[in-house]
């Protein structure tokens, strides 16, 4: 069943709804390529200044420009909203250190420890019809630990746009009532929750409603469909987050 992923969460005291997680941007690090073509191109970039420090991977394919361009326009969104954040902070904290009366220049150097970003390229499929992303990201604004998530894109090649969640089960012949079946079932047997399981929260992050399964990898090779659950859907987050494998039935394949 199952691979448990233990992911850190971010310095946050909501829960996380389902809806959040949707593009909010899997474990941080380099990632892995399972594969490359002529026709991709790993775009890589990394700055730092006084607010954030950011890495980022992404793919890019000669023959279908939207894909970088969308990254691209992400990825740079994030980091502008990262560091206007980590302004905000500067500026809070420096104005309580300023009441308490303190002035010093090391107090108000001290006071801001950069924020990081990370987005990364993990692993795609590709068939005649779709290209699937595999994406990472890691932000940290402070406090104990930063937070980890997957996300998932799939880009349409007959289309040449990218396809939403639910357009993108449709192709794989799959239904939310179903994903909602399966993993609802799964995470009642999860090891992991049986510590700390609530059923009623396990079955309110698991109904068949749009966004709480928006997070899918098709692994075309194995005709499975990776279904990644983030911190605090269905348990608190000292159970961590999972991945669930879904078996695509033979006629579902594509």
């Amino acid at each position: 069943m199952k691979n448990n992923i233990l992911l850190k969460s971010k310095k946050i005291l909501i829960l996380i709804s389902c809806a959040s997680v949707i593009f909010f941007t899997s474990c941080a690090g380099n990632g892995k390529i399972s594969k490359r073509g002529k026709d991709l191109n790993i775009i890589e970039y990394e700055g730092k200044d006084k607010f954030i420090s950011y890495q980022v991977t992404y793919p890019d394919f000669k023959k279908h420009k939207e894909i970088g361009k969308k990254f691209k326009k992400i990825t740079k969104n994030e980091i502008n909203s990262m560091r206007n954040l980590a302004k905000e902070d500067y500026q809070v904290r420096k104005q309580w250190l300023l009441a308490e009366g303190i002035s010093g220049k090391s107090e108000l150097k001290n006071l801001m420890m950069p924020y990081d970003y990370e987005f990364n390229f993990t692993d795609y499929y590709e068939n005649q019809d779709i290209l699937n992303f595999f994406m990472s990201s890691y932000q940290f604004c402070g406090g104990a630990h930063g937070f980890h998530t997957l996300i998932s894109y799939c880009y349409d090649k007959n289309k040449e746009r990218f396809l939403t969640p639910q357009e993108f089960k449709a192709y794989l012949g799959i239904t939310e009532e179903e994903i909602s079946a399966f993993v609802r079932k799964e995470a009642m047997n999860e090891e992991n929750l049986q510590d700390c399981i609530d059923e009623q929260w396990i079955r309110s992050g698991t109904e068949p409603n749009d966004h709480c399964f928006d997070i899918i990898y098709y692994d075309g090779n194995r005709n499975i469909l990776e279904i990644f659950i983030p911190p605090y859907q269905i348990g608190p987050y000292a159970c961590g987050s999972f991945l669930f494998e879904y078996p695509l039935k033979a006629a579902q394949k594509k």
